[in-house]
């Protein structure tokens, strides 16, 4: 009976932990939804002049993200780059005018086609958000096995 209820308390304490460490993230970790759309077969690279710089929330349930949209001359795409607390936490700022190279993966998302940025070229400077296969930055290096 007493390892019966030692098994409970273990459980009452470490569950709320394990789901405050998956949610930490806000919908943006390693192998979330938003991040499994990533497709290296669709990587392409556009250049633009950004004309607007937006908070978005990708799919619903997650934290805010910040996008830009960039016109390439014969269209405006949306370009995801990754969450706002990551972005925040670094020396990256866009601006509406900037002129950019985007490398990422254009893929469907809510009905519209946008680039998941994989990086980002700025005024000689380079901004990565995601490795080779896609796996964002802001993930880490996680023990998760990568099916792109």
């Amino acid at each position: 009976m007493k390892s019966i209820l030692k098994v409970f308390i273990f459980l009452l304490i470490v569950s709320p932990i394990i789901s405050l460490a998956q949610n930490r993230q806000g919908g943006w970790g390693r192998n979330s939804n938003y991040n499994r759309i990533y497709d290296t077969k669709t990587v392409t690279e556009v250049k633009g002049q950004v004309v607007g710089v937006e908070q978005v929330v990708p799919l619903q349930g997650m934290s805010s993200g910040i996008h830009l949209l960039v016109n390439t001359g014969s269209d405006t795409i949306s370009v995801h780059l990754g969450p706002k607390w990551y972005l925040d936490n670094q020396s990256i700022q866009f601006t509406v005018n900037d002129k950019v190279e985007v490398k990422g993966s254009k893929v469907p998302l809510n009905g519209e086609q946008i680039i998941i940025a994989r990086e980002i070229s700025k005024e000689g400077k380079v901004f990565t958000f995601r490795d080779e296969s896609g796996i964002p930055l802001w993930a880490g290096k996680g023990k998760g096995k990568s099916t792109r």
